[in-house]
């Protein structure tokens, strides 16, 4: 937990310059100050961070507007969240609304988030079906 007096903005996982971080689990909440938020995972310039598991609680990162900063890039910069898996308290990282152009998703490809009550977790997309149900059209050169 950051931020436990509320008296400054902190994040639990701030990444920057070239950092590569890499969270495999563990459990991540922050406090906020008075009448502002802070981020919870926050990356920028080039730095990369890669989800892959935990539990991500959302008190402490809502703005006034309602916009929870559960992850967070800086805006224009090359930094990168991708999530794999993990648990997220009212704050779906395949729609995020943190950044700009409207909703952003954090997911790596393959993966999607369920809904559980106030939580949302993401998992290995799952296809079913068999492979007679997959048509692929053949180019045929002449």
């Amino acid at each position: 937990m950051a931020a436990t007096d509320n008296t400054c903005s902190w994040c639990a996982v701030f990444a920057h310059d070239n950092a590569e971080v890499v969270i495999n689990g563990g459990e991540y909440s922050i406090g906020a100050p008075e009448g502002d938020y802070n981020d919870l995972i926050y990356a920028r310039d080039n730095a990369k961070i890669t989800i892959n598991g935990g539990t991500y609680h959302s008190a402490g990162t809502v703005r006034n507007d309602g916009t929870a900063f559960v992850l967070n890039l800086k805006d224009n910069t090359a930094a990168k969240i991708t999530v794999n898996a993990g648990k997220f308290e009212n704050f779906n990282p395949a729609e995020a609304n943190t950044e700009p152009g409207g909703l952003y998703n954090f997911l790596a490809d393959g993966y999607e988030t369920v809904a559980e009550g106030d939580w949302f977790v993401v998992r290995e997309i799952v296809l079913t079906g068999s492979t007679e149900d997959v048509v692929v059209e053949e180019e045929t050169q002449e």
